[in-house]
């Protein structure tokens, strides 16, 4: 019989680690543009500020010829960003991504122009160095065609921007008390250590000569639990395998948005080698 070995890749979250006791949550951090210094809601205004830097992209010539061939009603920009100390922009982990893979190939300089150009906020109430606070900017648009004519309307936000928003990962016990990078690396620690104990690899894939990656995703909810198991992989032999050993995950402790608890998603490949 083949000897069977497993490997596991990095650990995806969709939630930043900045745990730590005690951390200042309110007021936000803010951050303030020339152009909105003599604003009543400086938040309010720097939303509009970037989107109207996106509105700009996406009317230029070149957008709305790649628009016009997507057959889509409505595209989505995200922003994300992140400023040092001084109120730089940091810019490897800052960005503003398009909604579909080929408008977002052909946009992507343009994207990333508008951080390249701005200048350096003035940030009020900035956090410790430490802790990684995160300024999210979501713009939806509908899109209608009218001899051929493109126009981009604005869907108003449910949720409103107030500001930077500090986010913690969920704690795997065992991982309490950590900061920063501690804790996100514990958790990775604690999650293959929890794998690489429980995993067996499946005698009916050994005979079949069966292996490959097993990307599984689920979710931690507001209260710890695991929920939402879904996996993609080449067989559903080793699918149903993955999905056993993350049932086995222990309580966690929650992830959190300044200081309310969160459901936060999480990704995982395996890969069954033989």
């Amino acid at each position: 019989m083949k000897k069977a070995s497993l490997l596991i890749c990095c650990l995806i979250y969709s939630i930043n680690n900045s745990a730590q006791s005690q951390i200042a949550y309110f007021p936000q951090e803010q951050l303030i543009i020339n152009d909105c210094m003599d604003a009543d809601d400086k938040n309010a205004c720097l939303y509009d500020f970037f989107k109207t830097k996106t509105l700009q992209i996406l009317n230029s010539k070149k957008s709305t010829k790649l628009i016009s061939n997507l057959k889509k009603d409505t595209i989505t920009v995200n922003g994300s960003l992140f400023v040092n100390m001084d109120g730089s922009v940091k810019r490897e982990s800052s960005s503003f991504i398009v909604s579909y893979k080929k408008l977002r190939k052909k946009l992507d300089s343009d994207f990333s122009k508008i951080l390249t150009d701005l200048p350096k906020f003035k940030v009020i109430n900035k956090k410790p160095k430490r802790i990684k606070t995160k300024h999210s900017f979501f713009y939806e648009f509908v899109i209608t065609t009218d001899d051929d004519k493109i126009t981009l309307t604005h869907i108003p936000n449910e949720v409103k921007y107030e500001g930077g928003v500090i986010q913690e990962i969920p704690v795997f016990p065992g991982c309490e008390g950590l900061m920063d990078k501690e804790s996100r690396m514990c958790f990775q620690f604690k999650m293959q250590e929890h794998i690489k104990n429980n995993f067996k690899y499946p005698l009916e894939a050994q005979k079949q000569s069966i292996s490959g990656k097993v990307y599984i995703i689920f979710k931690i909810t507001k209260e710890g639990k695991i929920t939402d198991i879904r996996t993609r992989g080449p067989h559903p032999i080793l699918e149903q395998e993955a999905r056993r050993i993350v049932k086995l995950l222990p309580d966690i402790g929650p992830g959190r948005q300044n200081g309310k608890a969160v459901n936060v998603p999480f990704s995982i490949p395996i890969t069954f080698k033989l």
